[in-house]
């Protein structure tokens, strides 16, 4: 059985405290050849501007899709 990650009560939804904390890694896709660095989420090389960041995933423990 899955965890609840939001409870409905009176008046409300109800989630953990530090939901608006997930981490970075959520929102960067997965590559090769990445542009950030997934341990200390500082850049690789420059990147430029509307250029998509990129970590490798197996640095976070992550099987490589």
């Amino acid at each position: 059985e899955g965890q609840r990650l939001v409870v409905r009560g009176d008046g409300g939804f109800y989630g953990p405290a530090d939901w608006h904390m997930m981490s970075v890694g959520w929102y960067l896709n997965h590559s090769r050849r990445p542009n950030v660095c997934a341990r200390t989420w500082r850049s690789l090389r420059p990147i430029r501007a509307g250029e998509e960041l990129t970590i490798f995933y197996p640095a976070l423990g992550e099987e490589e899709p």
